[in-house]
Order: C-alpha cells, then structure tokens, then sequence
C-alpha cells in the first residue's frame, strides 16, 4: 500500500501554488511540539519519512501549524470555496493549520471574527478566530 501511495503524481499546479500564492502568515506564530523518543521500528520509519517530507519542510518555512495547510491551498485555488467576507465554521481545527489559510483567505479581522474553529483538543490560539474546545463524554 505504501509503494502505491508513494508512486502517485503530484497535484497538477501545486508547484506553481506553493512557489508563487503562498500568503503572508507573519501574525500566525505557531509553537512546535515538543520533542520525545521513538520505541517502535515502523515509528521511526514513519518518522524519517514525515520529517524529510517536501510540505512538512515548506510548512516549517511558512509557519503554518501543518502540511495540511497546502491542501487547503490547493483546494481553494481549484475550487474557489474561500472568499473575502465569508463566514467559516473549521470543525476538527487542531492544530490548526486549515484555520490559519481561512483566515488569510476570508480577510477575518477585528472583533468581529469570520472564523469559527471548534475541536476536542486545545489549539494554540490563531488571531482573529472564534474558538471552542469541546469535550463530549460517552456516559
């Protein structure tokens, strides 16, 4: 399975996105995780990977909270489903990485945030979002 993931072609027009459409996010400092030690063999191979990966590197270089980030981008400039204005409800938000294209992309600025990120796991806060952690017990 791993083989097959690792031959498939690169989104068309990602390169040009990542080269000359990348926004400006010096307002959205970001804290790396800390770091700890890796037991299993197939851990360590995971981790080799993820840490040489193109995109893990480019949003280390962009400070965004995680790769994902890119496939936001990608998305949005296929699709076009984030405009200036619009109102955005990010569910599942941590780390964080969606919300900070969002915010850059609907303009959410001010005390009257556009962007409404709800998760069950706390988030390093963005600027200009609504946030909302959200524990739900199964008893």
């Amino acid at each position: 399975m791993l083989s097959r993931i690792a031959r498939l072609p690169k989104l068309n027009g990602m390169q040009r996105i990542l080269t000359n459409q990348i926004p400006a996010v010096s307002s959205l400092a970001f804290s790396p995780a800390k770091s700890f030690t890796i037991k299993k063999k197939s851990s360590k191979i995971w981790m080799n990977e993820h840490v040489n990966d193109e995109y893990v590197k480019k949003a280390k270089m962009f400070n965004y909270r995680s790769r994902a980030a890119f496939k936001l981008i990608e998305i949005n400039h296929r699709y076009n489903v984030l405009k200036p204005g619009y109102k955005v409800l990010d569910l599942g938000c941590a780390p964080g990485g969606w919300t900070q294209i969002a915010v850059e992309k609907v303009n959410s600025v001010g005390s009257n945030p556009l962007v409404l990120s709800i998760d069950r796991d706390p988030m390093v806060q963005v600027k200009n979002i609504i946030v909302v952690w959200v524990y739900l017990n199964s008893e």
